[in-house]
């Protein structure tokens, strides 16, 4: 069926077909690796999948966001008008927030 495949991947569908998965998903899992920006960690992903017998794309997806570096995340920009806004502490009332909470569900 995969002629030219890594054994890794033809492993993947044969688990996948097994575990009554469809092949609309192995393709995802494909097109996830074509998209990724670190392809052989797809490749890995892939294999640790097959290693805990959880043949799926939601897994592996989630096995390629493991252990990614913490992308940094810029400080907040808070808007003139805000700067010199201070907040009267003395005037919160949580029992409010549960109101909020109960009226907008």
């Amino acid at each position: 069926m995969l002629q030219n495949a890594p054994e890794v991947y033809r492993q993947l569908l044969e688990a996948m077909l097994a575990d009554s998965r469809r092949v609309k998903e192995f393709i995802n899992v494909l097109i996830l690796r074509r998209d990724h920006h670190l392809p052989e960690k797809v490749d890995q992903a892939v294999a640790v999948a097959l290693e805990r017998r959880c043949p799926s794309y939601d897994a592996i997806a989630q096995l390629c966001r493991t252990n990614e570096p913490d992308t940094p995340v810029p400080p907040a920009q808070v808007p003139d008008g805000f700067r010199d806004t201070r907040v009267d502490r003395s005037q919160f009332q949580p029992q409010k927030y549960g109101q909020l909470v109960e009226v907008g569900a």
